[in-house]
């Protein structure tokens, strides 16, 4: 996928398989099998371990 900013492929940890499961999600109008992490209520904490 030109233009997406990084690389999707790269066989490290599954990333492969997440990668055309989203993206099959997506081409079916179905949810993206994500987390909803962090969701409204975590992000402060999420930033706060990152800084």
């Amino acid at each position: 996928m030109p233009g997406v900013g990084h690389h999707m492929w790269n066989g490290l940890d599954g990333n492969d398989e997440r990668a055309a499961a989203v993206i099959s999600a997506f081409l079916q109008d179905e949810p993206a099998p994500l987390p909803n992490y962090p969701t409204r209520k975590d992000v402060s904490a999420f930033l706060g371990d990152r800084t």
